[in-house]
């Protein structure tokens, strides 16, 4: 456990076999309270294609690190190029905010970034990454941002999770959990 949320191992079966299925809960924490929660499944025998996996597993956490340092490095065609055509991308939350709800196409996405950065004033933002927590696919990204807005001045914090899915090297899945409420009071929006 650590401040941002925490990881647990669990299992579960009848008393002859009490560990028939294993996974993990991974809890993002902000204010004292669990606002997401993500549970994997082991597959059924772990020892089977263990070598492989790895290799999945190293893949799809270089494609997810290589992406988020593109976009901190402002090379958004970099970025850009590894996500699929059709990609699952979802900002869910208070839906005054020009940037939430669902985008299903790549070329969607690099206006919902420029929205965002065009937000906040340049220099002023930081970003912290707690941990990369990858299983078969799926990566979850727990980190902190905060920004100074434009508009207001005013100055925001807050704790944020990404769940991805990487296929052949390319994101199919980006769904990010931010506090749209936190943000909206910052830019004055209407919640």
């Amino acid at each position: 456990m650590h401040e941002g949320g925490g990881l647990l191992n669990w299992s579960y079966g009848p008393d002859d076999d009490p560990s028939r299925i294993t996974g993990q809960d991974i809890a993002v924490v902000a204010d004292g309270k669990i606002v997401a929660l993500y549970t994997y499944l082991d597959p059924a025998d772990p020892t089977e294609n263990s070598a492989p996996r790895a290799d999945s597993e190293d893949m799809v956490r270089k494609t997810v690190e290589t992406f988020f340092a593109s976009i901190a490095e402002g090379d958004l065609d970099r970025a850009m190029s590894l996500l699929t055509d059709d990609v699952d991308w979802l900002i869910p939350g208070n839906k005054s905010l020009p940037w939430t709800g669902p985008r299903t196409r790549r070329e969607e996405i690099p206006e919902v970034l420029a929205t965002i950065g065009d937000l906040h004033v340049p220099g002023e933002s930081e970003t912290e990454t707690y941990q990369t927590l990858v299983d078969g696919p799926d990566a979850v990204r727990l980190g902190r941002i905060a920004h100074t807005v434009k508009s207001t001045g005013t100055r925001y914090s807050m704790r944020v999770a990404f769940h991805l899915t990487v296929a052949a090297d390319r994101i199919t899945r980006l769904h990010m959990y931010e506090d749209t409420f936190l943000v909206s009071r910052s830019v004055g929006a209407t919640d």
